[in-house]
């Protein structure tokens, strides 16, 4: 089964948090909790959306990951 993780958004509700899957809970990121969630309900093919503006970001966490999780970047950010 495939799960995919919208975490291209500029989180403009949530300041000053920039980037709100990276805000960091008890030493994770959200992301991290997210992946970590889906991975041990037996999700194996894995998606994370980015934007260009946390593209860097959001790679680092992906590769503290084992598993392949496939990344793809959401060009367009205006059209939500």
């Amino acid at each position: 089964m495939r799960a995919v993780i919208l975490a291209s958004g500029r989180s403009q509700r949530l300041e000053p948090f920039r980037d709100k899957v990276l805000v960091e809970f008890l030493g994770e990121t959200l992301l991290s909790y997210q992946i970590n969630q889906l991975k041990n309900a037996g999700i194996t093919d894995l998606v994370v959306i980015y934007g260009a503006h946390n593209e860097m970001a959001i790679r680092e966490q992906v590769a503290k990951f084992a598993q392949t999780i496939e990344l793809v970047e959401q060009e367009e950010l205006e059209l939500g």
